[in-house]
């Protein structure tokens, strides 16, 4: 259990290029321990790819696993909804005709 707990610590300060895909697979581990620490992880660097798993982590039996995978969606929501606020501002203080003739 340690052990798997600090190798998904170990891929993502790596910075391994999989390692979302790696951690997400750990969802499923038998240790509520390790879920946890794979849930907590993946709300730091959460990519679409691994939204199901985190969303099916969210009916773990264990309340701080389903916890972390909330608070992990509920980062990669935020993180979505900021990462879209600046270029929509942007876009919305333009003159359409103008861009438009430009084009």
């Amino acid at each position: 259990e340690h052990v798997r707990r600090e190798a998904i610590r170990a891929v993502f300060e790596a910075r391994h290029p999989d390692a979302a895909a790696l951690v997400a697979a750990r969802l499923e581990d038998t240790s509520a321990l390790v879920r946890h620490e794979a849930a907590f992880r993946l709300g730091q660097t959460a990519t679409v790819d691994t939204l199901p798993a985190l969303e099916a982590a969210l009916d773990d039996p264990e309340e701080h696993v389903a916890g972390s995978a909330a608070a992990a969606l509920g980062t990669a929501v935020a993180v979505g909804l900021l990462a879209g606020v600046a270029p929509a501002r942007r876009a919305a203080s333009l003159d359409p005709v103008e861009n438009l003739r430009a084009e």
